[in-house]
């Protein structure tokens, strides 16, 4: 009888064992229909980003998602925030995102959450992370052979010298996402690869090699039929002129990207800040101030502080030169306000952060303790069943 129970409690510990293990089998798998809606969320991100959210947030109710699922969705999630300049937002999904990932060793899309971390870290100012997140991502994708991967790590890295200045290391980085990129159909990202080395060579006031590597994307865009990037690519050639210092070929190409924009109705202030720059260094006041107006504007409708105060600072200036203090007074108000505004974001931003990270170094602590006892557990179970 005791023999028979013996046997009995061995097989039960026995098929634990195995439930637990088809359990955690299964947690990488990713369902039909959880496939479909994230292929379908794609193009709604794009297109609807408010939309996309709320319907991610409806699906990540479910409690039968398996990990991978849960992963996947929250990925999209962190991803969709983060196009739509919610960084904070996006680090903190991001995190969650990538800790199922390194749970399931999935160093793919592990790498993939560590990019859109460090980006984030980068728009909220901890340089230190960003690099730590950045050089991380780039290990992973050349142990797993991804060239596409690795190549936005070496972009994220350029973008993280470039805010540091260092142009050299970071026209390094951007070569090295060019070399991986060229050998790819990838249209939109080489024409983003082409624009970024020529800003690199525009630092290094090497405008020869910047305008080349323009002109490349903008051949790209022309055959891309992309009038959204051409526009772009137009401006920033527009702006490397100016540095040239070749105004005439600069308002061509900058009056080319307001023309481009009203035939496609996209309203854009980039190229009227070009413009009021351009005729502010030739000394025509008059239309300087007209095109820094249109600017305003624009950038005031969109609620885009930083660039309405760096233009407000122009406006001062020049109601200065023309003796309107007034004017100047009147801008200077404003401008004082949104900085104060700006400041205080700022600050609000900063705090927050350090409470993620704080939150982050508390949670893997805990992930890790969790960690030893489930061996530690594992070890006992499978010594249990063998002793028994």
């Amino acid at each position: 009888m005791i023999v028979k129970n013996k046997s009995l409690w061995q097989l039960g510990f026995v098929i634990s064992f195995l439930m637990l293990f088809y359990t955690c089998s299964r947690q990488d798998t990713l369902r039909a229909n959880i496939k479909d809606r994230l292929a379908a969320l794609d193009t709604l991100t794009l297109t609807q980003p408010e939309q996309s959210l709320l319907d991610l947030d409806s699906l990540l109710i479910d409690d039968n998602l398996t990990t991978l699922e849960r992963a996947m969705l929250l990925f999209k999630k962190g991803e969709a925030l983060y196009l739509n300049d919610k960084y904070h937002e996006a680090y903190n999904v991001h995190l969650k995102a990538y800790a199922l990932f390194s749970e399931l060793k999935d160093k793919y899309n592990e790498s993939r959450s560590l990019i859109t971390l460090s980006g984030a870290a980068l728009h909220m100012g901890d340089i230190e992370t960003s690099q730590v997140y950045a050089l991380k991502a780039l290990h992973l994708a050349q142990l797993i052979g991804d060239k596409r991967v690795e190549g936005k790590a070496y972009n994220q890295l350029f973008s993280l010298h470039f805010k540091l200045k260092d142009y050299d290391k970071a026209l390094t980085y951007i070569k090295a996402t060019d070399s991986l990129y060229s050998k790819t159909t990838d249209t939109t990202s080489i024409i983003a690869i082409k624009s970024n080395v020529a800003s690199v060579y525009l630092q290094l006031k090497q405008y020869n090699k910047a305008l080349t590597s323009y002109s490349e994307a903008m051949s790209l865009s022309q055959s891309n039929r992309n009038p959204k990037t051409l526009v772009s690519v137009l401006n920033n050639i527009g702006y490397t002129y100016i540095e040239a210092g070749e105004y005439n070929m600069a308002e061509t190409f900058l009056r080319g990207a307001i023309q481009l924009n009203k035939n496609i109705k996209v309203i854009n202030a980039a190229p009227y800040k070009g413009l009021g720059s351009m005729f502010l260094l030739s000394k025509k006041i008059d239309s300087a101030e007209v095109n820094y107006i249109k600017a305003l504007k624009i950038y005031a409708t969109n609620n885009n502080a930083k660039e309405e105060i760096e233009v407000r600072d122009k406006l001062i200036a020049i109601a200065i030169m023309s003796g309107d203090y007034v004017k100047a007074l009147d801008n200077q108000i404003v401008r004082d306000s949104l900085q104060l505004d700006v400041s205080r974001l700022e600050k609000n931003r900063l705090l927050d952060f350090a409470n993620v990270n704080y939150e982050v170094k508390q949670k893997e602590t805990e992930i890790n303790h969790q960690k030893e006892i489930n061996t530690r557990n594992q070890w006992l179970l499978i010594s249990t069943v063998l002793l028994a």
